[in-house]
C-alpha cells in the first residue's frame, strides 16, 4: 500500500506456490484496504468500549462510596396514613383530605 515499487511484504499473506504476476494489483489494494478499515473499526470500537466501562466503574465506586454509610437497619419504616389538612384558601372552614407520609429512621 506504500509508494514504494520494491515493497514485496504483501506476498507474505498467500502461499508460496502464488506468484506475484497471478494477483491483480487493483484487487490487492482493495482488499488490503478493506482489511485495514475492518480492523481499525474493531480497534476503536474496543477503545470506546473499554473508556465507557472504565467511566461506568467509578461511577459505581462513587455511588458504593456515598451509601457506605447508609443506615440500613431494621427500624426503618414508612408510615403512610389519612390526614385531614387545614387550608388557608378555604378560610379554614372545610379541610383537605390527603396523605401523610413519615419515614421513621
Amino acid at each position: 500500500m506504500d509508494d514504494d515499487p520494491d515493497t514485496r511484504s504483501y506476498m507474505d499473506f498467500f502461499p508460496p506456490t502464488v506468484e506475484e504476476s497471478d494477483l491483480s494489483a487493483a484487487w490487492l489494494q482493495k482488499t488490503m484496504k478493506n482489511k485495514r478499515d475492518y480492523y481499525r473499526r474493531y480497534r476503536e470500537i474496543c477503545v470506546i468500549s473499554m473508556v465507557g466501562i472504565y467511566l461506568i466503574n467509578i461511577v459505581d465506586a462513587y455511588v458504593d462510596a456515598s451509601l457506605a454509610h447508609f443506615d440500613i437497619s431494621p427500624d426503618l419504616t414508612l408510615d403512610v396514613t389519612p390526614a385531614a389538612i387545614d387550608s388557608p384558601m378555604t378560610g379554614g372552614r372545610l379541610p383537605s383530605l390527603g396523605v401523610q407520609c413519615a419515614i421513621s429512621f
